[in-house]
């Protein structure tokens, strides 16, 4: 009920991103199972893409993806998060730009994705500053992957 309440408070603007939210998080996660990564690339890169919107700010955005995700069963991977934040920035007219690096710890490969826009990790800002290296920097693309 809780929940409720705070989502029927949001300004509409954000209660759009959060039902967005709430429906491509668990269809990127079926999507990436079952299509692959270039796959899900390939439809979300489909995603249609609207004059920037007054009022949308894109923190704020991946702050309520990122709550959205902490609330649905089985808490999506950050690739799930980072594909729907862009679709969702993509589709409020943002240029966001997926990032995935790698870093060893402790000799293993440990790899995760990110959202930038405008060059700033907007998710997961304190894991990007721990040392991932992105893929595009070790000349990998992640969106042609």
């Amino acid at each position: 009920m809780d929940l409720l309440l705070r989502f029927r408070r949001l300004p509409p603007s954000e209660r759009r991103t959060a039902l967005a939210a709430i429906l491509l998080l668990p269809l990127a996660a079926a999507g990436l199972r079952l299509l692959g990564y270039r796959s899900m690339l390939a439809v979300l890169a489909h995603t249609p893409r609207a004059a920037p919107a007054a009022g949308v700010d894109g923190l704020r955005s991946a702050a309520i993806v990122a709550r959205v995700a902490e609330a649905i069963p089985g808490r999506p991977q950050c690739l799930v998060r980072s594909l729907v934040l862009g679709a969702i920035l993509r589709f409020q007219g943002r240029n966001a730009c997926l990032r995935i690096g790698v870093r060893r710890v402790n000799g293993a490969l440990d790899a995760h994705a990110w959202v930038e826009l405008d060059g700033s990790p907007l998710d997961d800002c304190d894991r990007v500053a721990r040392g991932f290296l992105p893929l595009e920097a070790a000349g990998v693309d992640p969106l042609r992957a």
